[in-house]
């Protein structure tokens, strides 16, 4: 997508209205002076964006993250699956869960297009993702404890699922003075509790990398969200298997991916792997590992 050539189409959808003064905060639709934005625009594209392309945005209003959604997965879901996504993200900021979804657009809508692109835009948000080998007991133990607020939040008497992100994994995770801050809400949707934490802990102890997973990261995850909720659900048979499935699941989607997209596939391959990895590992070791920790 050609930023500069569709600037003054994307202001249309996003910046034709103006601001009041006093509104200090950014708004969650229209926001800024078209003509100050087209004047004030640079971009940068920035890496670690594994199925689509962000690019930073800087403007005379402040600094947006502009999400070009891969056209191929966009074939598959649909744009109101992203619409449906951003509201759940959305429904959590408003519950104070420290995450960000996209701004609207001024057709109320959080994906907009333009000549077949798709795209979101979101504030920007400056802190680190941590790479698999810099997390610490402390980080895991935050995610656990935030995975506990959001279900105490979100969990009705009696229900069986709460709504969640359903991939809270280090990619999705931006840290800000050792707070972390979620982004990438594209699977969210409803999930049990417990196979919400199994996959949190696996995710921070590093089975998504493939790794064996450490021990004390994964019980930090749990010890966290028992601080917050006051108790550990017990994981059960299914959950185990609704693991795999989860990875089966982007496995599958990947080898899609890479008979749509050949020229992503060395990176494809990378991911294919790492899953064969943690696959091979729940089946032989998963059980006894979680009935080591209690």
């Amino acid at each position: 997508m050609n930023i500069k050539k569709y600037w003054p189409q994307m202001t249309e959808l996003y910046f034709n209205s103006v601001t009041p003064p006093q509104q200090k905060s950014l708004p969650r639709t229209c926001c800024g002076v078209r003509g100050k934005l087209l004047r004030g625009l640079a971009h940068k594209k920035i890496s670690g964006g594994l199925l689509h392309e962000i690019y930073k945005l800087q403007t005379s209003t402040g600094n947006f993250a502009l999400k070009i959604l891969d056209p191929w997965i966009v074939s598959q879901d649909g744009a109101e699956h992203w619409n449906l996504c951003e509201k759940i993200a959305n429904d959590f900021v408003e519950m104070k869960i420290p995450t960000i979804s996209a701004i609207k657009n001024c057709d109320g809508k959080y994906v907009s297009v333009i000549n077949n692109n798709y795209f979101l835009i979101y504030p920007w948000i400056d802190g680190k993702v941590l790479q698999s080998d810099e997390i610490t007991i402390q980080h895991a133990q935050r995610m656990g404890e935030l995975l506990g607020k959001m279900h105490k939040l979100c969990h009705p008497a009696h229900a069986e699922r709460v709504a969640g992100h359903r991939d809270l994994d280090p990619r999705n995770i931006i840290w800000q003075n050792d707070q972390p801050i979620i982004i990438d809400w594209e699977y969210a949707g409803l999930i049990t509790p417990s196979l919400d934490l199994l996959i949190v802990a696996c995710n921070f102890s590093g089975l998504s990398q493939g790794k064996v997973p450490n021990k004390n990261l994964f019980q930090a995850v749990l010890n966290g969200y028992k601080n917050i909720t006051g108790k550990i659900p017990k994981f059960t048979q299914q959950d185990y298997m609704q693991y795999l499935s989860y990875c089966l699941d982007w496995i599958e989607f990947n080898f899609r991916r890479a008979i749509a997209e050949p020229e992503k596939r060395p990176e494809i391959q990378a991911e294919i792997s790492k899953s064969w990895k943690a696959i091979r590992w729940i089946d032989s070791k998963l059980e006894d590992f979680l009935q080591s920790l209690y």
